[in-house]
């Protein structure tokens, strides 16, 4: 995903370590991507040692250089290949670890329990605040196509979806029953 993250990027304009660090702090890939900003520099050197980028230019600003990289052809078809790979593999993740808490959820006391989901659910807010940030931020920075504001939608679906659940669960240990919805 990195590879793929970077090689997008760079087939778009040259860009530095930096610019790349910079794009995805700012359209927050690293938060629904996931993607350590720490693993830039090391994916950088890792495409460029394999030939996928090269440096196009080197600006020196008193002691300091920086290194812009831009893709070569080698670059290209590998980030079509990584691009085949993602849309070819299915990823099934569920919030296993709220479903293991929600199955013993009524060996602590309920008020503790209805406490926590809140508690999840007002980060489940603020995480859907920055990815819309993220999304404002990236419209800013280019033109967003069809198929990447359709996979905000389906982000934004599944946040509403968790929500909906952590709601639902915390009426049914209030009262013992689903909502009639």
């Amino acid at each position: 995903m990195t590879d793929l993250y970077i090689l997008g990027l760079i087939s778009m304009k040259p860009m530095s370590g930096y610019d790349v660090e910079q794009n995805l702090k700012n359209t927050m890939v690293d938060r629904w991507g996931g993607i350590l900003v720490g693993s830039i520099y090391y994916a950088l050197n890792k495409l460029e040692k394999g030939n996928y980028i090269k440096v196009c230019e080197t600006r020196t600003v008193g002691k300091k250089s920086t290194k812009i990289y831009q893709i070569t052809e080698i670059g290209k078809k590998r980030k079509k290949e990584c691009v085949m790979k993602c849309l070819v593999e299915s990823q099934n993740t569920y919030p296993t670890q709220l479903f293991a808490g929600l199955m013993f959820a009524d060996e602590i006391e309920k008020q503790e329990a209805v406490k926590s989901l809140n508690i999840q659910i007002e980060a489940q807010k603020r995480h859907l605040a920055e990815i819309k940030k993220g999304e404002e931020e990236k419209e800013k920075q280019m033109n967003l196509s069809p198929l990447t504001r359709l996979t905000f939608d389906y982000i934004y679906e599944m946040e509403e979806m968790k929500m909906k659940y952590l709601y639902e669960a915390i009426h049914l240990m209030k009262t013992g029953e689903l909502t009639d919805e």
